[in-house]
């Protein structure tokens, strides 16, 4: 059966990587990508295991890995057929972080909206009109699961509401990577969405600043990643204003063998 935008089921690579979670955080070379399998060191997960995951589900996540690995990856990969889609890596310390959002977070949020109370999170109506609003804004939500907190370890579900309840703005950050990865204390943070009626008032940023500030007091991240697509001009002045630089080092993206790029 199809998975309709209103679908609000896991899809069967949500569901396939959910079901291992336990290996994602355990296995050294895996990392939780949530929406499917993923790797932070594909030769360390070892070939045979990287390429069962892509005859399966036809993608596998790639995150931070070294620059310096990339043509090892990318020749295994077009050997079999594959190839590697591209995210730029932007990463901030807490303490660049920590100044950053203080000069974003001064006074009080923006007229008429206050933060997400945490009880919603897990509320079942809420969490799918919050995954409504990311589809209706071009996101590719993670799971009921994830967001709720229920499922993944420490997370952080940043959100602004108007008076009647709408959400206005979201973010989330949870940690990727398991304890066998130099990035075991790297959160990373985005799913960004911006409701079109709220736009132009800043709100990007100032629900950005929200998660990143949670990653840190509430998650004790000691330095957070986002993932932005080559061109995204937008998104990348509001990382950067949050306190992220671009990371020449890092590789994120992700290995397919489809010729449409994919949308998250």
């Amino acid at each position: 059966m199809a998975h309709s935008p209103q679908d609000d089921s896991p899809t069967p690579l949500e569901a396939r990587a959910e079901a291992a979670l336990d290996w994602a955080m355990t296995t050294p070379g895996a990392c939780n990508t949530v929406r499917f399998r993923g790797s932070d060191d594909p030769a360390r997960l070892g070939w045979d295991q990287v390429f069962a995951i892509l005859e399966e589900d036809g993608l596998m996540g790639v995150r931070m890995l070294s620059r310096d690995l990339l043509p090892a990856l990318e020749s295994q990969l077009t050997a079999r057929g594959y190839r590697m889609e591209f995210w730029n890596v932007f990463t901030g310390t807490a303490a660049d972080l920590t100044q950053a959002t203080d000069r974003v977070l001064a006074g009080s949020p923006p007229e008429g909206l206050t933060p997400l109370p945490e009880a919603l999170r897990t509320d079942s109506a809420f969490l799918k009109t919050l995954r409504a609003m990311m589809k209706a804004n071009g996101i590719v939500p993670f799971s009921t699961g994830m967001l709720s907190g229920r499922i993944g370890g420490p997370s952080v579900l940043a959100a602004l509401q108007d008076r009647s309840g709408r959400i206005a703005a979201c973010a989330y950050a949870y940690f990727p990577h398991n304890r066998h990865s130099p990035h075991a204390q790297l959160a990373w943070g985005g799913l960004v969405a911006v409701d079109p009626a709220f736009r132009g008032r800043g709100l990007g940023t100032w629900v950005n600043a929200m998660m990143l500030r949670g990653a840190l007091t509430q998650m004790g991240a000691r330095a957070v990643y986002e993932l932005v697509s080559e061109g995204n001009t937008p998104s990348r002045r509001m990382v950067e204003g949050c306190g992220l630089a671009l990371d020449p080092d890092a590789v994120s993206g992700i290995a397919t063998a489809s010729e449409g790029r994919y949308l998250r």
